[in-house]
């Protein structure tokens, strides 16, 4: 968990509005893209413990995409990514709450 917070540190108020304004957005890959939504997320509203533990679950299962950058991902990235996920044990209802994740984080970082 430290590791975590760490990562959290490190992005100042002046980055991550710099991100919003689409500056920089071709250096951020969706891990650092899922640091920074989670920051806000718990920086704009409380977040439940559990809510936390179950976003660093369902990242676990967005391994393959962690380290594409966000200008670079496309959709030959998610048809890759879903494949590998059917081929899992996971039922249907968390593979879409998974998917709802990735697409609120990339949702907010196109906001």
């Amino acid at each position: 968990m430290a590791e975590k917070g760490q990562r959290f540190n490190k992005y100042t108020t002046e980055f991550k509005l710099k991100i919003h304004r689409h500056e920089n957005m071709d250096k951020i890959t969706i891990d650092e893209m899922i640091d920074i939504f989670i920051e806000n997320r718990t920086s704009t509203i409380e977040v439940k413990p559990t809510t936390l533990y179950n976003y660093g679950n369902k990242r676990i299962h967005l391994k393959s995409l962690l380290n594409i950058k966000l200008k670079d991902f496309n959709i030959n990235h998610y048809d890759n990514w879903k494949k590998q996920m059917n081929k899992t044990n996971i039922s249907t209802r968390y593979k879409n709450d998974i998917l709802k994740f990735l697409k609120s984080v990339l949702n907010f970082a196109m906001t």
